[in-house]
């Protein structure tokens, strides 16, 4: 019994941990901008989690987007509009990080994902 509840708050706490992160970087003087990836099939999840943490760690405000199954006219429609919200986003983290840091950021989350 005592086990189970050790485990419970301990997961609760991690929980905690990640929005408590979150919300650390949207509170900051510079707001950071949602950089959204929107993702259309079969997704490979240990590289989408490996590039949460990544992000985290580089201060990347980052969400993924997984459709399901819809039209074609769906998905075009929707990663338009993901593309052009995310023009302010790339902007930002251009000059925050220099023009190729999505190479760097790139290799690193392979580097975690590995782990």
């Amino acid at each position: 019994m005592k086990k189970s509840l050790l485990l419970i708050i301990i997961f609760l706490n991690g929980c905690n941990l990640e929005q408590t992160t979150v919300n650390n970087l949207s509170s900051e003087n510079e707001p950071y901008p949602l950089l959204t990836k929107y993702i259309v099939g079969k997704p490979y999840m240990a590289y989408f989690d490996a590039e949460k943490i990544v992000a985290l760690r580089w201060g990347i405000n980052l969400k993924h987007i997984f459709a399901g199954s819809t039209s074609r006219k769906e998905i075009d429609s929707k990663r338009l509009e993901i593309e052009s919200s995310n023009v302010e986003a790339y902007r930002f983290y251009n000059k925050k990080f220099g023009e190729g840091w999505q190479v760097r950021f790139k290799k690193e989350v392979e580097a975690q994902k590995n782990k």
